[in-house]
């Protein structure tokens, strides 16, 4: 059977419109509430010392964050996140410490941050790079340890090494390219 003129536009359209699904799926974010946005704790389990460990109105951004002040011990929140063996993955997450009191970050048992750093009340971004998952799925736990202050979190996201979310201006140029190429096929002149 021919493709008709028509059909072949539609078609590259469709080709494109999956390339760009799939390559957006790919690089969003992994990890399930990692802006508190509901207001909880939801998505993640919370062990150790949870006194004084709560959802607030103190966030990076959107409405809010956590804020973690256990006084007896860390306290911990975790998440299992569906990785890929053999893979490298970027965690990032906001933080303002205000006291220098402990902070750290473990993957999938491993312990990859480790802090003391005081940031005053100020948000600073926190990143490690090239976490490597050696199963399918891969727990990551922030704990903390705050007897004299709080520190808060929020934005916590990973996503594969490399990986970068397309920019809107990405999108637009790749539709504009797409209208172009299927202009002209659609007023070729038939030889």
């Amino acid at each position: 059977m021919k493709a008709t003129p028509m059909k072949i536009p539609i078609r590259c359209l469709y080709t494109v419109g999956v390339f760009f699904l799939v390559s957006f799926a790919a690089r969003a974010g992994m990890v399930t509430n990692g802006g508190f946005e509901t207001g909880d704790f939801t998505g993640w389990t919370q062990s150790g010392d949870t006194t004084f460990t709560y959802i607030g109105t103190h966030a990076h951004t959107g409405s809010y964050g956590a804020h973690f002040g256990p006084i007896y011990g860390y306290g911990y929140i975790s998440q299992t996140l569906s990785t890929i063996p053999g893979t490298y993955y970027d965690l990032s997450f906001w933080e303002a410490n205000d006291r220098g009191v402990p902070a750290e970050v473990w993957w999938d048992g491993v312990l990859v941050y480790n802090s003391t750093s005081s940031w005053g009340d100020y948000w600073t971004q926190i990143t490690v790079n090239s976490l490597l998952a050696t199963n399918s799925s891969t727990v990551l736990r922030l704990g903390f340890y705050n007897g004299i202050s709080y520190t808060h979190v929020d934005d916590i996201d990973v996503v594969p090494s490399g990986a970068q979310i397309p920019e809107p201006s990405t999108f637009l140029l790749a539709g504009l390219g797409m209208a172009v190429f299927v202009a002209s096929k659609f007023f070729a002149k038939k030889v």
